[in-house]
């Protein structure tokens, strides 16, 4: 990488995008907490459980699991830290794409200024989870196999695959280009050796320990999330990000990236693995959150954007002037979209605001129910059973049933009695709730209410097909609306140091 004025004038300006961006969007996420609740475990030895002495693995984010857990054991937040790491990986991203532009004066340049502008990257920046992370093990480890560093190329996908499950996918496209350059005698045994044997050994261990230790090949949360193929949501998904970023630029100058034989290996890798990911995003129906899996793959189809910018660039002036001008679409298409409603709920999917107003009302009602345990008001061991699995188990430390399976096997191995909200089809059964002895049922997916809110709330709420009271309880300015599954004697034990309306 030359560094010169205009080098270090782009490089600050990107930075300085993003910092932007992140301070705009910043948020931890109700999701982040089940990674902190399993941490949380693993550091105080009681292993990587959602319930202590049930062994369910309801997170897809092992190597991000551990690296929380040696954070929490020397004392550090998890909420700090996870978003200290997110950040971290978003700026890394960005200046590997910078590297890439600065070794010509081209155009390019607009591939990290645009990745930097978009609502999404730095947004998902934050929230808690491990997504940058992973796009900048998935990007660097596809980077080095076309630059011909398999061994570097291998461990950087095989932490990749142990960070998220795609990560596998982005492994099998490399290795299906290796497997052709073998069959074509453009690399030899010796060079799929060298490739395969880190990741081999690095995923390999960690599917037979968790065999061992959960009794399963796969993790639970893939059968609570993952039910088949669902292509109209999964296209509507891939369709809503098409219009909120305005694509098109950046899909006609990733197509130029192929004329560009500069980095052609890296364009196909990069093209390939991108296609199969989508195909994968159709199949599987999208994600509840807005284009956080896109995040993914937004590093590499930047990019070729910028590959195929620099191509147009190198053109006679007609073509450089619109290199010009799509490279400003390219920027203002994702500047754009910090502007744009983020409170919405289309089509199943949540914008970056609802869900950081949801994770923000999740922990205030956490804290507040965390405060009438410690007054001794709420007992510390009432089972609780909620949709949204998060920030109120992780605060209140209640034995926890997942109504949607994420964490419990039981409910993850029924199925979807129709197609709902992505992720969030499963819910659990009245039987499988009183069986568990559920003290309060998180019907309204709100526990803690204003005052005034059970006057107003229905009598009765149906589950699995059958009415179920409503019961009121009054903690101090407060008012608890939930349905429980305990025998009448025993929800007034539970909840005798507190005021029972109804």
């Amino acid at each position: 990488m030359r560094i010169n004025a205009t080098t270090l004038l782009f490089a600050l300006a990107c930075l300085g995008l993003f910092a932007w961006g992140v301070e705009r969007h910043a948020f931890v996420g109700d999701d982040a907490y089940i990674a902190f609740r399993y941490a949380d475990h693993l550091a105080a030895g009681i292993g990587p459980v959602w319930n202590p002495g049930e062994r369910v693995e309801g997170y897809t984010d092992f190597l991000w699991v551990v690296l929380l857990a040696g954070a929490m054991r020397i004392g550090l937040s998890p909420e700090v830290v996870a978003n200290g790491i997110g950040i971290a990986c978003g700026a890394a991203l960005l200046v590997l794409l910078l590297v890439r532009a600065s070794d010509r004066w081209s155009l390019a340049w607009a591939a990290p200024l645009a990745l930097a502008a978009g609502r999404s990257f730095t947004g998902w920046s934050t929230g808690g989870l491990e997504s940058t992370l992973f796009a900048l093990l998935v990007f660097a480890g596809l980077e080095r196999f076309a630059r011909g560093s398999l061994r570097a190329s291998s461990w950087l996908l095989a932490f990749a695959a142990l960070t998220r499950p795609e990560g596998l996918l982005f492994i099998a496209v490399p290795g299906a280009f290796l497997a052709v350059d073998l069959l074509r005698q453009r690399r030899n045994v010796s060079d799929a050796a060298k490739w395969a044997w880190p990741w081999i050994v690095a995923v390999g261990a960690h599917v037979f320990w968790r065999r061992a230790y959960y009794g399963a090949w796969i993790p639970n949360s893939f059968h609570a999330k993952v039910h088949g193929a669902w292509w109209d949501q999964g296209l509507t998904y891939l369709g809503l990000f098409a219009t909120d970023y305005l694509a098109l630029p950046m899909i006609l100058l990733a197509a130029l990236a192929f004329r560009n034989t500069e980095r052609r290996n890296e364009t196909r890798l990069f093209g390939a693995a991108s296609a199969a990911f989508l195909v994968w995003v159709a199949y599987a129906g999208g994600d509840r959150f807005e284009f956080r899996f896109l995040v993914f793959i937004l590093p590499l189809l930047y990019a070729m954007a910028g590959d195929g910018l620099a191509h147009l660039a190198r053109g006679k002036p007609a073509a450089r002037a619109l290199a010009a001008l799509l490279a400003v679409a390219l920027v203002g298409t994702a500047f754009r979209t910090h502007f744009l409603p983020g409170t919405d709920d289309r089509s199943g999917v949540a914008g970056l605001a609802r869900i950081r107003d949801y994770a923000d009302r999740r922990v205030a009602e956490g804290r507040f129910l965390r405060a009438q345990i410690e007054a001794g008001r709420l007992p510390d061991d009432l089972v609780l059973a909620v949709g949204g699995a998060g920030a109120v188990p992780w605060l209140t430390r209640w034995p926890t049933v997942d109504r949607r399976g994420i964490n419990d096997r039981t409910i993850a191995a029924g199925a979807p009695e129709h197609r709902g909200i992505v992720a969030h089809e499963l819910d659990a059964s009245a039987d499988y709730l009183a069986s568990r002895n559920v003290a309060i049922f998180d019907v309204f997916n709100r526990i803690v209410h204003e005052p005034g809110a059970g006057s107003r709330a229905p009598r009765e709420f149906v589950h699995d097909g059958r009415p179920f009271s409503v019961r009121v309880v009054r903690a101090g300015e407060r008012e608890l609306l939930f349905v429980t599954f305990l025998p009448e004697a025993e929800f007034r034990r539970v909840f005798g140091g507190l005021e029972i309306v109804r």
